[in-house]
């Protein structure tokens, strides 16, 4: 009767504590480039196959409005090498019209981040 509680005259077997101090703790290595004004701050991550090794071809975007505290997130990398080119796409424009108000420095912002990406060689056509 010692895992046994009773509440409210009603009797409960007692859970073994599940805190197990064994849990494996997972890392995650990356490397990130931040661009901000007043408004904004935009955030490139890349993420790397383990500690020190190779980076994965992808890349993901945060845009953060800083005073909405309004964030998206753009993790295709044909996505951003498209606006980058100029080759608007519909989604985009919705996307600056509802969450930032149709401010242009934000995609103005995203452009330049873009292009530095890509000298930096962390984005590539291909």
């Amino acid at each position: 009767m010692k895992n046994r509680i009773q509440i409210d005259g009603v009797w409960y077997v007692k859970e073994k504590d599940t805190n197990n101090t064994n849990t494996e703790i997972d890392y995650t290595w990356s490397e990130s480039c931040i661009v901000e004004n007043e408004k904004y701050i935009l955030e490139a991550i890349r993420i790397r196959t383990k500690m020190m090794g190779e980076f994965y071809k992808d890349v993901n975007i945060d845009i953060k409005d800083k005073k909405t505290n309004n964030t998206i997130c753009i993790d295709n990398t044909d996505y951003m090498l498209n606006l980058y080119d100029q080759e608007y796409i519909e989604d985009w424009k919705e996307t600056l019209e509802a969450v930032f108000n149709n401010d242009t420095m934000v995609e103005t912002m995203l452009k330049d981040l873009i292009l530095k990406l890509i000298q930096a060689d962390w984005l590539r056509y291909e």
